[in-house]
């Protein structure tokens, strides 16, 4: 059965794609954004600070900026808050892919 490691493994693999295929890119963030939902629905795991930055890596890399983009990120902040993993290491990431170029 799927634990922590298990999901943070797939969002690891979907935030470290490297490709300049809008295709694989798409595949990647959809893979991720699926996996966010199905650890949302899953009362029994609890996700860690590297759930967190994880996706948000995978949102900073894989999409282009704008409204999805940062709804992805923002969706990612409520959740950690929610689940009481807003910490330094999640604050620092948030820093560095919402603020201006």
């Amino acid at each position: 059965f799927p634990d922590t490691n298990t999901y943070n493994n797939v969002l690891r693999c979907c935030c470290t794609t490297r490709s300049d295929d809008i295709s694989t890119k798409r595949n990647a963030i959809r893979i991720a954004a699926e996996t966010m939902l199905q650890l949302q629905k899953d009362t029994k795991i609890v996700p860690d600070c590297y759930t967190f930055n994880f996706f948000i890596k995978a949102c900073d890399r894989l999409c282009s900026p704008g409204n999805e983009r940062t709804k992805m990120i923002h969706s990612a902040f409520r959740y950690s808050t929610s689940t009481g993993n807003f910490k330094a290491p999640v604050l620092s990431l948030l820093k560095n892919v919402l603020s201006p170029a």
